[in-house]
C-alpha cells in the first residue's frame, strides 16, 4: 500500500485575471486579448487590459511587440498596474514578442494625474531623450504630472534594453565603491 504525504493547504493568491478573446467582428484579423483582473477576496474588479500582438517601430525598424490598447486600475497605488504590466510581459513572451510591449500614454482618461511617470517608473521608454529626462525630472522631484505638462506619447517597453541598463547601473555602482574604498 502506498502512503502518500500529507497534503500542504495552499494559498490563495489576492488576485486572479480572467482572460478572454475578442475578435474584431469588421476584417477579423485582429483578435484582442481581454484580461480583468479580480480580488479573490471582495470579488471586484481590480483593474482591466486588453492588447494585440503585433510590431512597432520604436526606431525606425519593425519589432515585434504586444500593444496594449487599454489598461486601467481602478484603485490607483496598490500594485495592480504593475501586476497587469508584469502579466502583459509574461504574455508577450509567450506570444513570441520577447517580453516587448508598447502603449500610448494617453492623458484622457484622468487628466490630473497622467500615466506617464508610472509607466518610466516600470522601465517604459519615449525614445525621446528629452521627454524621457523631462518625464525623470517630475520622478526626481515626487510631483504629479497633469495633462497641461505632457501629451498622449507613445511608451516602448524592452527587456533587452532594460537589462544593458541594470547591468552599466550595477558595474558602475561597483566602481564608486571600489574607488570609494582605495581613496585612503
Amino acid at each position: 500500500m502506498l502512503k502518500y504525504p500529507p497534503l500542504k493547504p495552499q494559498k490563495i493568491p489576492e488576485s486572479l485575471i480572467y482572460k478572454r478573446l475578442l475578435t474584431e467582428p469588421v476584417r477579423r484579423r485582429f483578435s484582442y486579448r481581454y484580461n480583468v483582473m479580480f480580488s479573490t477576496k471582495t470579488g471586484k474588479k481590480q483593474a482591466i487590459m486588453s492588447y494585440v500582438p503585433t510590431f512597432s517601430f520604436p526606431k525606425g525598424k519593425p519589432v515585434k511587440s504586444l500593444y496594449i490598447s487599454y489598461l486601467y486600475s481602478f484603485e490607483s497605488g496598490h500594485g495592480y498596474g504593475t501586476k497587469m504590466l508584469n502579466f502583459a510581459r509574461n504574455c508577450s513572451i509567450k506570444e513570441g514578442c520577447g517580453g516587448r510591449f508598447h502603449l500610448d500614454a494617453s492623458i484622457s482618461l484622468l487628466p490630473q494625474k497622467v500615466p506617464h511617470i508610472f509607466y518610466r517608473k516600470y522601465g517604459m521608454t519615449t525614445y525621446n531623450k528629452k521627454l524621457d529626462k523631462k518625464i525623470d525630472k517630475f520622478i526626481k522631484q515626487g510631483k504629479t504630472a497633469t495633462s497641461s505638462d505632457f501629451s498622449d506619447i507613445a511608451m516602448y517597453y524592452n527587456p533587452q534594453e532594460n537589462n544593458k541598463k541594470s547591468q552599466l547601473r550595477k558595474l558602475l555602482n561597483k566602481l564608486k565603491i571600489w574607488f570609494g574604498a582605495n581613496k585612503s
